[in-house]
């Protein structure tokens, strides 16, 4: 399957992911040539977990709460967004891990081809999953970290700990391979 056709299959929603990052997610998940399975860190509506799962036959994993909150960003995100992504991802290899990141890295034992790094923006946030999920990527795995144009935790994230590596960028968004 090409982007094209995955990117019809997508379900329509006000989810903030762009057309360009979920045609990357879906090509790294189609391209990434290292053993591990897919995550997701912050999964909101799933159109970035379908665009990986289109891509991939591998296992998705999204990381969320999976429960009604207000972002710092003063965004509302009620019950209705838990509904919307477990109706769009039934039909799909996703498997949707309830709880904070940080807490479901502490026994995470799976090893990690993908990784999308999605969640909280706050800087101690995003930092705590950089810290403790890249750890568990393997080498020469993909990392694409969201909004890290947007907002100042990802931005620094990307400043503090990716100076010394080759990143690109797509939309609102950074990637890299992991060489460590």
């Amino acid at each position: 399957m090409e982007f094209e056709e995955a990117f019809k299959i997508i379900p329509r929603s006000d989810d903030f992911t762009e057309r360009d990052v979920l045609e990357c997610l879906f090509n790294a998940a189609k391209n990434i040539n290292v053993l591990g399975c897919i995550v997701e860190i912050g999964s909101y509506h799933g159109r970035s977990a379908i665009a990986l799962a289109l891509g991939s036959n591998r296992d998705v994993y999204c990381v969320d709460l999976f429960a009604p909150f207000k972002n710092p960003q003063g965004h509302e995100f009620s019950g209705e967004y838990v509904e919307i992504f477990f109706k769009n991802i039934k039909d799909y290899n996703i498997h949707a891990v309830k709880g904070r990141a940080e807490d479901v890295a502490k026994w995470w034992d799976k090893p990690i081809a993908l990784l999308f790094i999605d969640g909280d923006h706050i800087y101690q946030e995003v930092k705590k999953d950089f810290e403790m999920w890249i750890p568990l990527v393997v080498e020469g795995g993909f990392v694409m970290l969201h909004d890290t144009r947007m907002y100042d935790g990802p931005k620094r994230i990307v400043k503090e700990k990716l100076s010394n590596v080759v990143t690109h960028q797509v939309g609102n968004s950074t990637w890299f391979i992991k060489n460590w």
